[in-house]
């Protein structure tokens, strides 16, 4: 997890804690924002978190996953995301299933057109992920089954910078030199499946995420630091699941405000004392990590 730059020396710390005359001072703790709000489901075998905020755009996303091949064999994708929720505009990366055991890292870059998945207006929200697109996607190569990987999508100047690895000798990157495109407002990390192959409850545990943050022009944080929605799929789009997340880790971020006071220190007429400035620290900020749990396969 992300350490606080504002959080005080350890020495300073505890003088203040145990330090003969410290006065006693409240503390205020806010959540910021609204954290993980809920949830929302579909019918196109996605799920995920996506995460958004009020008036913010992101730079860039990333996340590590590992596929457990073991527990289902149909197809899908699994990766990353960054989308504008006005325009459609996405960028996705991540590996695909083109036949059982065998995947591909690929990356796509369009428009999400005349799609509402959740029924919230959203094009991005629920979108599918590298699976069933309208747009071309761009492979890059072979990744090895059941290994951890780690992608990045990365706005640049001129373009989108798309990179992805398995392993010290699996390592793809691919530029998209592109037009002057909307901000990106969502950041997502999820997948998408054949949901026909599948039967609740969904306890299997299929793709396993870590490392999920969003980055913006003032830091990288992981999703809880700005507000993050679930997103779950059945075949009509309400409870029971065939596909869902478990938690997010962490699920909320917390700022906390120590007040200034005076540290007193000696005794009698050699009693004095200083002031401790006031300071914040933080904790839920750090990467985000979270699993997907399928239904069991019934068919091919």
């Amino acid at each position: 997890m992300r350490k606080s730059l504002l959080a005080l020396p350890a020495a300073i710390a505890a003088v203040l804690t145990l330090g003969a005359g410290a006065a006693a001072q409240a503390s205020t703790a806010t959540a910021h924002p609204a954290n993980v709000v809920g949830g929302l489901y579909t019918t196109n075998g996605t799920a995920g978190y996506y995460t958004t905020s009020f008036a913010n755009t992101y730079n860039q996303v990333n996340g590590s996953f590992k596929v457990n091949l073991e527990n289902i064999g149909n197809t899908g994708g699994v990766g990353i995301q960054l989308c504008d929720s006005t325009s459609g505009h996405v960028a996705q990366l991540g590996i695909l299933q083109v036949a059982p055991g065998v995947w591909e890292a690929v990356a796509a870059r369009g428009f999400l057109g005349n799609i509402n998945p959740t029924g919230n207006g959203d094009p991005c929200n629920g979108s599918p992920l590298l699976f069933g697109t309208a747009f071309p996607l761009i492979q890059l190569g072979a990744v090895t089954p059941g290994t951890t990987v780690q992608a990045q999508i990365k706005r640049v100047h001129g373009g989108l910078l798309f990179s992805i690895a398995d392993g010290p000798t699996v390592n793809y990157n691919y530029f998209i030199p592109s037009f002057k495109y909307p901000p990106f407002n969502e950041a997502a990390a999820g997948t998408t499946f054949n949901l026909t192959t599948l039967s609740a409850p969904a306890n299997n545990d299929l793709v396993d995420f870590s490392g999920v943050t969003a980055s913006n022009g003032n830091g990288t944080h992981g999703f809880a630091y700005w507000n993050a929605v679930s997103v779950s799929s059945s075949a009509i789009g309400i409870p029971p699941p065939l596909l869902t997340v478990t938690s997010l880790n962490p699920a909320v971020y917390t700022r906390t405000w120590h007040p200034g006071h005076r540290y007193y220190y000696g005794s009698g007429k050699n009693r004095h004392y200083r002031w401790i400035k006031g300071y914040w620290t933080s904790s839920g900020g750090g990467p985000s990590s979270f699993s997907v749990l399928a239904g069991t396969p019934v068919g091919p």
